[in-house]
This record gives C-alpha cells, structure tokens and sequence, in this order.
C-alpha cells in the first residue's frame, strides 16, 4: 500500500489562497529583469535580429529574458549596462569588452525553483486549449508578479540530469497531493526545489524545501527518485518555517548520500556543504578565476584578505600564489568548507572565520596587501568599505554581479576611500538573462 501524506499537507485539505485586500497586485519589480525586459523590446521596435529561442517558456519566465537575441549581442548589452552604471555613478572607466562564457546552454550547476497554488499560464498553453491544472506549478515565477509560477517541464540552462530530477519532483509531489505553501497564510508544505549538478564530477544533488521536517515523507521522496531511476549522490530536506520568501536559512537534514558534492575549480577540488554559495556557472568561473588572479598579480609574499569568501572559491587559488589569505564569510557550513577544501588541497596558508559583514569589519582584522570583495546583490554596506579604506591595502579587487551595486561601491571607495579605479572587466556568468559579472581593480592614491 503507497505511504500516504498527512492530511495538513494534502491539496484537497487546504484552505483557499487568501488574495490580497481589494485585489491589490504585487507591485511590480525595477530591477534587472524588468530593465532587460524594456530592452528587448527596444531591440523589437528597432527592427534587429532575433532568433528562435531554444525554450517555449521564454515569453513567460523570469530567467531567460534574451534567449531571442544573438549571443554576441547580448554581451554588447551587458556591456552597455556596465558603462551606463559606472557613468551615472560620475566614474570615467574604460570598459572592456565582457568576456563570454564558454557555455551558453547547460552551464547552471544549480537552480532554484518555486512551488505555488497559482500557476502562470504562457500564451502558448492557453492557445493549445489543453486542460491545464491551474493550482499547482513548480518553476520560475512569471513576469509581473510575485505569486504566480510558470510550470516548467525542463529548463535549457541546467543539465539534463537536473531536468530529470526536476521533472520526477514535481510528479510525486502531484501524486502524492502535496500543497505549495502560501506566505500570506502561512499555510501549506511544499516551499522550494534547489537542484545541483557538479560540472567537473557530475555529482548531483536534490533539495526539497518544506515549512515543516516529515521524515516519512522524506524517506517516500527518495524512495521515489530510485524507482524512477534517478537518484541523485545526494538528497536532502530543507525545512524553513520562517515567512521571508527565501531558503536562505534553512535547516538542512540528508535523507539520503553524503551532506555535501564535490567540484573542481581553478585546478582544486571543492567539497561543498550542501547549502554553501559556488558560482553557479562554473565554466563562467574558470573564467572569474583566471581574471582574478591576472589583477592580483601576487609574488608569493602577499597578504590576502577575503570578503564574502564562500567555500573558497577565490580565496584558495589565490592562497597558491600568495603569502597568507584570510577570508571571511556569514554563513557557517560554507566556512567549514572552506576549512575543510584548504586541509584537502594541501593548503597550509588560508584560514576562514564566520563573520557577519553587515556590522563591518573587526577592529583587529590585521594588515593585508591585497583586498578582494564578492558581496550578495546588493553589494557592500557602508560599516564594510569603511573597513577596507582603515584597511589601506595597496590594491582592491572588487567583484559583483550587479552593476549598479558595484559601480556605487566603488564610487565610495574612489571619492572617499582613497582609491583610484584602474581597470573595469565584465564576464558573462549568466547567458540569456540580464546579470553580468563584473570585475573592478582599484589601486591606493598616496596622500599628498
């Protein structure tokens, strides 16, 4: 007899979806996609070129916003959003031209999909005139809005394996009548589904997070992926009971393989905790690497400081080529990482420390030579560049992926920090969508 789901989690025992008071829409975001949505229909109205995407939910979905435009211009477009971000901050760079990434399709070794009650339909499944399940989706959320999801059946930015397991996911989560949480309500189970495949080992790995810990569910997911033939190195439950619309923070319980994958990258080999941050491109990362450490340009007697460190992704190939690294970086698990990829890569001269950069930098951080900075998004706050000028390191390597974000921390550090911008380089870690990676080399002014 199949195991059957308690009755708080089953879709026909759940209540309604709550709208919002007098049928207030989310407002809807300013951010990149949307900027990359009025460009492509720029392009559009100009009359250039476009091409057949490769995926049929390109109209609808979030993460593909210029799969219709030719590879080589999407990267003249990125560059564009890097000069106009650095001149409206009043900064005169010369840009270089972005670097490609080596892949364009199947290049994601991680993605992040949303469950959701209310299912986003593309014109072209409302044309098809199929019958079509409307209260439940798992995929990318849809344009304009913050609560419905378009139903994805594959995404050509990840691996075929990662397909796989998205795909079989998504059926037992339907035949078991399992309920996509509502955050307004805080009702419901299913949350998110992070799906990871290693690009140097092929290890592959599956997260389901829930509002709440079932270990009989968990044990009747995995279970599932076996029958259905695709298991992957890892599964793993995450549970987040908090309402912030995020994973950020959850706790994590293995329910089947090791807690953690491998991946190799700049010649090391990385054993990531299952949660820790990688770049999500890690052919874009070679890249990353390789333009990092031109611009350190270390002789062997340096000191290294970190920032936003992660599992050592920058800091230990750079820790090959200099006297000392430090990093430092809030989440826990990616720290133990760190640690733990340093003592495997036979790397002696790099120590990691938890730290939550939000409240800056410690008094007693030391002395370095060198500061190199990955931050989230929205880039670096005020208390940490504040750091990095008492700091006084001969040089700063400032990486992000927004522009707008980077462009006003290195402004600060230019006009109040001391420093000189020197060199501006984007690579494209993320093809199709509007993000660019970018890459700023600041030098100390001497005092006069």
């Amino acid at each position: 007899m199949p195991w059957a789901p308690p009755r708080s989690h089953r879709l026909c025992d759940t209540a309604p979806v709550r709208r919002r008071k007098g049928g207030q829409r989310r407002k809807k975001r300013k951010g990149e996609v949307a900027v990359a949505r009025r460009r492509l229909k720029k392009l559009i109205a100009a009359g250039e070129p476009l091409i057949d995407p490769k995926c049929s939910y390109t109209e609808a979905c979030g993460g593909c916003t210029w799969q219709e435009v030719p590879y080589e211009r999407q990267l003249e477009l990125k560059h564009e959003l890097v000069v106009e971000a650095f001149a409206k901050e009043g900064l005169e760079a010369d840009v270089l031209p972005v670097r490609p990434s080596p892949r364009t399709f199947a290049y994601r070794n991680k993605m992040e999909f949303s469950f959701s009650r209310q299912r986003f339909l593309t014109g072209t499944e409302i044309a098809s005139g199929e019958e079509l399940r409307r209260d439940f989706a798992l995929g990318m959320f849809g344009p304009a809005t913050g609560l419905k999801v378009v139903d994805l059946a594959d995404c050509p930015l990840q691996t075929d394996v990662m397909n796989e397991l998205t795909r079989a996911t998504r059926a037992w989560a339907l035949a078991r009548e399992l309920v996509p949480f509502v955050n307004e309500t805080q009702e419901g189970f299913l949350r998110y589904f992070l799906v990871r495949q290693a690009a140097a080992t092929g290890d592959s790995l599956a997260v389901l997070v829930t509002s709440s810990r079932d270990e009989a569910l968990a044990q009747d997911y995995v279970e599932w992926l076996r029958e259905a033939g695709v298991l992957p190195t890892c599964v793993a439950n995450g549970v987040r009971a908090s309402r912030l619309p995020s994973s950020h923070g959850m706790t994590v319980y293995s329910d089947h393989g090791p807690s953690h994958y491998t991946e190799r990258l700049g010649g090391l080999e990385f054993t990531l905790a299952i949660d820790a941050f990688f770049q999500v491109n890690t052919w874009g990362a070679e890249v990353l690497v390789e333009e990092v450490l031109a611009q350190a340009a270390l002789s062997g007697s340096e000191r290294v400081l970190d920032l936003y460190c992660g599992a050592g992704s920058l800091s230990l190939p750079l820790a090959q080529q200099a006297g000392a690294v430090s990093g430092l970086e809030v989440v826990e698990p990616a720290v133990e990482s760190a640690r733990f990829n340093a003592k495997a890569n036979g790397i002696d001269n790099a120590t990691f420390a938890v730290r939550d950069l939000n409240s800056g930098l410690p008094e007693d951080v030391g002395v370095f030579d060198l500061v190199v900075t990955d931050p989230p998004r929205a880039g670096m706050n005020l208390r940490v560049l504040q750091g990095i000028s008492r700091i006084g390191a001969s040089r700063v390597l400032a990486v992000g992926c927004q522009p707008s974000s980077l462009a006003r921390n290195v402004a600060w550090l230019c006009s109040e920090g001391g420093y000189a911008l020197t060199r501006v380089q984007p690579l494209d870690l993320f093809p199709h969508g509007p993000h660019v990676e970018t890459l700023a080399t600041l030098v100390r002014q001497e005092s006069p």
